[in-house]
């Protein structure tokens, strides 16, 4: 912040060429914040799954802006060397030793996980098998698999499909014909919170923490790691 104050009260032909470029870095955060203020985007809180990751590209649009103000401050000034060590040090320290790194903490159970599983078994027999129907899927967790089963895009219903997503969570049996779910997603949430809704639906296909669904199926799909199908509900 002292780096970028300093660029803009320095006076000279200097000073519109670096108030111009404070302004290009600064616009992208400026335009997610006016988002976030009027709803048009999110940020994922701790309460509502999934989180981890996804507040990472707020920080990521800002860090252009803030490397131009630290190399500004550190321009021939010995004082800001040592002050934009310190906060480096600190901010290194906190995120290795208070707290586990986001990137590293994804990488041991989020979306990039190998635990996550392999996403195109599950979209390999999604592909081979798809008729028609729609696709229930949380985009949050299930992209990938989204986009390798190679399917057109309008068969999934998501969270910003507004009010489809909705009305398939409300009454699946009557909406959609396959569910995707990740443990840990909003959709497994809400089958473990609501199974009654889902009672009509059998897991053909299960790999890591993906799991397909079909509307009626009476029996495993091949390939799926000779799995029985589970049918959710409680039991009678």
């Amino acid at each position: 912040g002292f780096g970028l104050l300093n660029m803009m009260l320095t006076r000279g032909a200097k000073r519109s060429r670096d108030v111009a470029l404070i302004c290009v870095l600064a616009a992208p955060i400026v335009f997610n914040i006016v988002a976030l203020w009027t709803g048009q985007s999110t940020m994922r809180v701790l309460e509502v799954a999934p989180f981890g990751l996804w507040n990472v590209r707020y920080g990521l649009m800002a860090l252009p802006l803030l490397a131009l103000g630290g190399a500004a401050l550190v321009r021939g000034n010995a004082v800001g060397h040592r002050a934009v060590l310190v906060v480096a040090a600190a901010g290194l320290v906190f995120n290795t030793v208070v707290q586990t790194p986001v990137t590293v903490a994804d990488g041991q159970v989020g979306t990039s996980s190998a635990a996550a599983g392999r996403p195109e078994l599950v979209s390999t027999y999604l592909h081979q098998h798809y008729l028609g129907g729609e696709i229930l899927a949380d985009e949050a967790s299930s992209a990938p698999l989204i986009f390798a089963s190679g399917l057109d895009l309008t068969a999934f219903v998501t969270v910003g499909a507004h009010p489809y997503y909705e009305n398939a969570m409300a009454a699946p049996a009557a909406n959609v014909e396959w569910i995707v779910a990740y443990d840990g997603d909003a959709i497994s949430a809400d089958m473990t919170a609501h199974p009654e809704l889902f009672t009509g639906y059998t897991v053909v296909m299960r790999d890591g923490r993906a799991r397909l669904f079909q509307r009626g199926t009476g029996s495993a799909a091949p390939g799926s790691s000779g799995m029985t199908p589970t049918r959710l509900g409680r039991p009678n």
